[in-house]
């Protein structure tokens, strides 16, 4: 199984490809990657055509995805999530990670001091 990534990077396209054992590990992958590539920003949007929109493209929307993936599987190019699914799994993701940073964060509790 491949996975074949093509995220739009004015003024160019890059391509990634990795090889899976599973569909899941596909997911998986790609969700990673999603989440490597696109900008860090404070609040997301629910809908990956704002994200595009607001911060991909700088709000000079192009119609172009931010992101496209075709897994070759079973001898066809198979795209099983669809890309807001996929889009919707990495800010889950980014989500998580924020959470638990700020709960191992010493700076975000109060510093009780006693005189």
């Amino acid at each position: 199984m491949f996975i074949t990534f093509t995220r739009p990077n004015v003024p160019k396209y890059e391509t990634s490809t990795f090889s899976c054992s599973s569909l899941d590990e596909c997911k998986n992958k790609l969700i990673i990657n999603i989440k490597d590539n696109i900008t860090s920003i404070i609040d997301y949007p629910n809908d990956l055509d704002d994200y595009s929109c607001l911060y991909w493209y700088n709000k000079n929307y192009m119609g172009n995805n931010i992101f496209d993936y075709k897994i070759y599987y079973e001898n066809n190019w198979i795209q099983p999530w669809s890309l807001q699914e996929l889009y919707e799994d990495v800010i889950n993701i980014i989500y998580q990670v924020d959470v638990q940073d700020s709960i191992y964060n010493d700076n975000n509790y109060y510093d009780e001091c006693t005189d």
